[in-house]
């Protein structure tokens, strides 16, 4: 009941707008197989040895379940990017271990054996002859 400005009593009633049964809405529950997955994520991630490298991965994923749960934007659509991300960032991971600390390592490598060579040498001749590995395109000057 609401009373006017003159004293008299008005009964109102709220009308909400009509629910459409096929509107997707996000819903706020954890369900049994977001536990499943981030048991996946984490047996994935488990090679990462310190906490600074599972930094991003985590909070992208804490991020991810925080936007699902407030329904903010379709479910699926997100999640299914947090796993691309997380895919991704183990995947540079990997690359970096495979590509490139071999060819810093390869590298540094031959950087010892230069110095090794050029300390072992008693003459600049010598050096040249060593380094030109015979090619004859080097000459002392």
């Amino acid at each position: 009941m609401v009373t006017a400005p003159d004293g008299r009593r008005y009964a109102v009633r709220i009308r909400r707008p009509p629910v459409d049964p096929d509107e997707e809405v996000g819903d706020a529950e954890f369900r049994w197989w977001h536990l499943l997955v981030l048991g996946v994520i984490a047996a994935v991630l488990s090679p990462f040895e310190t906490l600074a490298e599972l930094a991003l991965p985590v909070l992208m994923l804490v991020f991810v379940f925080v936007m699902i749960a407030a329904g903010l934007v379709p479910a699926i659509v997100l999640f299914a990017a947090g796993l691309l991300g997380v895919l991704a960032w183990v995947l540079w991971g990997r690359a970096y271990e495979v590509v490139v600390i071999p060819l810093v390592t390869l590298r540094s490598e031959r950087l010892r054996d230069v110095r090794g060579t050029v300390a072992a040498v008693h003459s600049r001749q010598e050096l040249v002859e060593r380094l030109s590995g015979g090619l004859g395109g080097l000459h002392d000057t």
